[in-house]
């Protein structure tokens, strides 16, 4: 798989080393396994480094779809772009153009920071932000810099 994942009680956190198609699939699976395990909604969250390239127009084309496949079982799902900077924002605009497509109410969120989805975990799981941020870099989600870059 070309990501890394959290995952604890109903939160999924993955973050896109390379998207691919195979990889798509692969997280829809995880989900949906993971919603059966639980029997609730999940909160899903993907970060997405500078070190990530964009996905072509195939594998966008399948991230929606999977998206829409897995939309029912989320409570939200949410992306956050990490370390700004100018290819972050044509990032931005290539995952807001596929967040669109897709589109559903409370579906899916681009988030400004890392602070605004760790806050929106917080407020609707109950998950202490710190206690987040601290086992997504043990996990290798985020390095210690990109977990201080935090919007804050």
């Amino acid at each position: 798989m070309t990501t890394d994942r959290f995952i604890h009680d109903r939160l999924v956190v993955i973050r896109w080393r390379e998207p691919t198609i195979a990889s798509s699939r692969e997280l829809v699976e995880l989900v949906e396994a993971r919603f059966a395990e639980v029997g609730a909604k999940l909160f899903y969250a993907s970060l997405i480094g500078p070190d990530c390239r964009r996905p072509s127009a195939d594998e966008r084309k399948q991230m929606v779809a999977d998206a829409e496949r897995i939309e029912p079982l989320l409570l939200s799902m949410r992306t956050v772009l990490l370390n700004g900077g100018v290819r972050q924002v044509m990032m931005r605009g290539v995952i807001s153009g596929m967040a669109l497509i897709g589109r559903r109410p409370g579906g899916y969120e681009v988030d400004s920071s890392l602070a605004d989805m760790l806050d929106f975990a917080r407020d609707h799981t109950s998950i202490e932000r710190d206690w987040l941020r601290n086992r997504l870099v043990e996990a290798g989600l985020l390095s210690e810099s990109e977990a201080r870059l935090s919007g804050e």
